[in-house]
């Protein structure tokens, strides 16, 4: 996230903890049990957040 603002910054941090614990807590499918959120960016405007993933397995 270099280059964006610290707002930005804690914006992305706190949606990156929100979409893991959702997907954690209220998606019962087994095929979500192994990924993993590993990034979230977040424009200036605070306008798009784009959200990374992976899956393990």
């Amino acid at each position: 996230m270099a280059g964006t603002n610290p707002r930005a910054a804690r914006i992305a941090a706190l949606i990156q903890r929100v979409v893991a614990s959702s997907i954690e807590r209220e998606l019962h499918d087994k095929r979500l049990a192994s990924i993993t959120v590993t990034e979230v960016r977040v424009t200036n405007d605070l306008q798009i957040a784009k959200v990374y993933w992976t899956q393990l397995g």
